[in-house]
């Protein structure tokens, strides 16, 4: 994986190459291995790159142009099943010079043009130059695994892996968006905008291109949900572990070590197995800490024992936390409910001290096959409105699921004793669906109000509107409130879940991560399935399919093993109670600070820290404010550390 970036000039003036320089440097942990810059079209365009090298280390010098000079691009990803692209594009006559897949973009692009993402299969985001047709693409990976940022000015337009390349430029004002506070910032993932106004992420399975006709975005995938497949229960078991053992498979081919992060869920553990069944070597990496209320490294522990895999586990601590959380958060880029970003941030540290470049994780597999506490729960809601009253039997259903997903109310599941007046109805075709997600973004409404500075407050009814609109294009997509869940899933993974704790946290230690579960076939595999293969809602079984699948794969300590929600075992509030911790803590949460932002309430806020302190531990109340002094305290964090004055500065000393 690599940093990649461009910049623009749409006055025709030529870019600045000291810009293009900074650029480089500021994606530097991106690519340690090599570092391009290639002005394009008398000036008017520069192509930038960091390269980590992970497939033919000795020719995959980045930016990269074909032989003729018709094509320049510059590529961050991996696609899967390369040698076999590679001969089919050979017998149709294009050559070869190295043995590197952004070569075989390049031939997939000048082959078949923009029908050249039909034939991508893997995470990737790249911009290129078609110096024939003067046009310039840029293009992102299906669920977004590969961040790529726009900036758009009448002047000028920049990409870039990361943010901070595009601040540094100082050519929009330095704010956050107020958009972004009102909806990802409050847990509702509906948009493409970023925390910085101004700045805007690509759109998973979307490429922009700006040509003769202008600048416009186009989507070559979408997901779909609503063709259905009728196989036998049997026989998807068979397919899904032929695809998966597929895709563990391709993910195993690199020039480098492949390692596998291991935690105490069945994911990753399907994972590792898998992979050790091709690679009996397999090296498992995993995290703990000491002293927390939770923590899963013993078990990560037992099922590197049970596979025959050598296992690496790293011990850490809320000092260890406090140490890492500004310079994670400068990396991650986006407000963090949660600290547990900062732990998978030291993981990485770990596993690239280890000499480590390239590791397969579990990520997706709980959007695709129902993981989440919520969709158990939405089951049971929906349940209930079809049948017009809490029956005898779902009433011992919800006992059931509120006594075992105790432990993860607010972050895997939403309590709420009025959900039926959150129900979203479709008006075009009269279905009602039930969502947590719908009913979390209604159930904050009056916080919203308190929480945040009038200015912010004033985008409210327009973020609605778009919140409405999504929700209903959405619901197109789904037959029910399983597959609606599940689009909106894919939503907080792509805008959340990824920038959050995968790509950002493991590149910003030259760290590549591979996603088995997102593999092409995988994902159409399972978008095909009927709904109640899924899970088990008499039993509480969530993933019931994979769990049956790999029942015999996993370790037997593992088998069904209950979905728990990922985390440190610290809380915000542990956080800012540590000695180091809470020194940090009260810098960016004092009561000046928050005033300057202009964004918060600043005393509603410290009402919240009281109330925060005090509500007892494990109770609904807690968890809510702690998730939401996180966002705040993230927040002011990145305002500190993001301005382009302390960038340049950075990116000067570095040159």
């Amino acid at each position: 994986m690599c940093g990649v970036g461009a910049v623009f000039s749409r006055n025709g003036k030529p870019v600045n190459p000291q810009e293009l320089n900074w650029m480089v440097h500021l994606m530097q942990h991106r690519g340690p291995d090599g570092q391009g810059v290639q002005v394009l079209n008398k000036g008017q365009l520069g192509l930038v790159h960091t390269r980590l090298a992970i497939n033919d280390h000795l020719h995959g010098h980045q930016p990269m142009s074909d032989e003729l000079d018709q094509v320049s691009i510059s590529y961050n990803g991996e696609i899967y099943d390369c040698a076999r692209i590679r001969a089919e594009l050979s017998q149709s006559g294009y050559q070869f010079k190295t043995n590197t897949d952004t070569e075989v973009v390049i031939k997939l692009y000048l082959a078949y043009g923009l029908d050249m993402f039909k034939h991508m299969n893997g995470e990737f985001a790249f911009v290129l130059w078609d110096n024939r047709k003067k046009r310039l693409l840029a293009g992102r990976d299906r669920f977004g695994i590969k961040p790529l940022y726009c900036l758009q000015t009448p002047e000028t337009l920049a990409f870039a892996s990361e943010m901070k390349p595009l601040l540094v430029l100082d050519r929009i004002p330095f704010k956050a968006s107020h958009d972004y506070l009102l909806s990802s910032f409050m847990g509702n993932f509906i948009g493409h905008e970023s925390f910085f106004e101004g700045i805007s992420a690509i759109k998973p399975g979307h490429y922009m291109l700006l040509d003769q006709k202008g600048l416009r975005s186009q989507a070559y995938w979408e997901i779909d949900l609503s063709n259905k497949s009728n196989i036998s229960f049997g026989d998807a078991k068979a397919e899904l572990a032929h695809l998966l053992k597929q895709a563990v498979n391709r993910r195993l081919v690199a020039d480098t070590e492949v390692v596998c992060y291991l935690s105490g869920g069945i994911d990753s553990t399907i994972v590792a197995a898998l992979a050790a069944q091709q690679q009996p070597q397999l090296k498992s990496f995993s995290i703990g800490f000491n002293g927390a209320s939770f923590d899963e490294s013993s078990l990560a522990l037992q099922s590197a024992q049970s596979m025959g895999l050598s296992s690496s586990i790293l011990m850490a601590d809320k000092s260890a936390l406090a140490d890492a959380v500004v310079n994670s958060l400068r990396h991650i880029e986006i407000p963090i409910s949660s600290p547990q970003p900062i732990g998978m941030s030291l993981l990485s540290r770990h596993i690239r001290d280890a000499g480590i470049k390239t590791c397969l994780t579990g990520d997706g597999s709980d959007e695709l096959f129902a993981g989440y506490a919520y969709f158990k729960l939405d089951q049971l809601r929906a349940m209930e409105l079809s049948a017009g009253k809490a029956t005898q039997e779902l009433k011992q259903l919800y006992q059931a699921f509120y006594q075992k997903e105790q432990n993860n109310k607010v972050q895997l599941w939403f309590p709420s004793q009025d959900w039926h007046k959150h129900v979203f109805q479709n008006s075009d075709n009269g279905q009602a669906y039930v969502s947590s997600h719908v009913i979390r973004y209604h159930s904050v409404a009056g916080l919203r109000h308190r929480v945040f500075s009038p200015a912010v407050r004033s985008r409210q009814e327009s973020m609605h509107q778009q919140t409405h609109a999504f929700y209903h294009k959405s619901s197109l997509l789904a037959g029910n409130s399983i597959d609606f869940n599940r689009a909106l899933s894919k939503q907080q993974l792509s805008n959340y879940i990824f920038p959050m704790q995968s790509d950002r946290v493991q590149m910003s230690h030259s760290v590549e991560a591979r996603v088995p579960f997102l593999d092409n076939d995988v994902v159409a595999f399972a978008q095909s399935l009927p709904s109640d293969y899924l899970m088990d809602i008499h039993k509480l079984q969530e993933k019931y399919l994979l769990n049956e699948t790999f029942k015999d794969t996993l370790p037997e300590h593992m088998r069904f093993r209950h979905k728990q929600a990922y985390h440190t075992g610290y809380s915000w509030d542990d956080f800012s109670r540590d000695k180091q911790g809470k020194q940090v803590w009260q810098h960016y949460m004092d009561y000046s600070q928050l005033k300057n932002s202009g964004l918060y309430n600043p005393l509603f806020v410290k009402f919240l820290q009281q109330v925060n302190r005090f509500a007892p531990r494990g109770s609904t109340l807690k968890c809510k404010t702690d998730l939401l002094m996180g966002n705040i305290f993230s927040s002011q964090v990145l305002l500190d550390q993001l301005k382009p004055e302390k960038l340049k500065r950075e990116a000067q000393a570095m040159c």
